[in-house]
């Protein structure tokens, strides 16, 4: 993932928690409770960007923003499985 205007995965986070944040409350709406922007920024690293190159910010915010229950919850459920 390079996005030249960022120096680090935690300034990138940063820029686009706002729509971590929304994407939370949508879950929240729908009576996902338990789930966290960590956890949404996670899922997303590990399943759609992490092989990536030449994203850019609205590919990432859109990817935010149109990431489905279904596959947040499958990740988080795999995720807690290996533990």
């Amino acid at each position: 993932m390079a996005l030249d205007e960022f120096k680090t995965v935690a300034e990138l986070y940063q820029k686009v928690l706002p729509a971590l944040k929304n994407k939370k409350k949508e879950f929240t709406i729908n009576k996902i409770y338990f789930v966290k922007e960590k956890d949404i920024w996670q899922c997303l690293l590990e399943t759609r960007w992490q092989y990536a190159s030449n994203l850019t910010l609205f590919d990432i915010v859109n990817d935010i923003l149109t990431l489905r229950e279904e596959d947040l919850l499958n990740y988080l459920q795999k995720k807690r499985e290996n533990l």
